[in-house]
């Protein structure tokens, strides 16, 4: 079976008239092969403007960290100029981790 960017390439050279050589190196056949690709993946979101890939867009949710525990310590140390040991104990005991750990849910 031949891989779909190569097939994408000899078809890209024979419409511009160039070398199968020339396309590889080709940034706007790069770009031009992404876009097809997106599109018949169905991973393309139509703006007024251009086509957006959507996996570029951002999110507006926040990146929800690897320990959300621990962040929420660092976080809590920075805000009430505490050591990280003092806020590890005064944490849980403010009762705002609950707060903290809904952003992410």
């Amino acid at each position: 079976m031949v891989n779909q960017w190569v097939i994408f390439l000899k078809e890209y050279a024979k419409n511009n008239n160039i070398t199968y050589g020339c396309a590889i190196g080709d940034i706007n056949a790069s770009k031009q092969y992404k876009k097809l690709k997106a599109k018949k993946e169905g991973r393309v979101y139509i703006t007024e403007d251009k086509p957006v890939i959507l996996d570029k867009i951002k999110k507006n949710k926040k990146a929800k960290p690897k320990n959300i525990w621990l962040s929420f310590v660092k976080q809590y140390a920075n805000d009430n100029n505490i050591s990280y040991r003092e806020a590890l104990k005064e944490g849980k005991q403010s009762g705002q981790y609950e707060a903290y750990k809904k952003q992410f849910d």
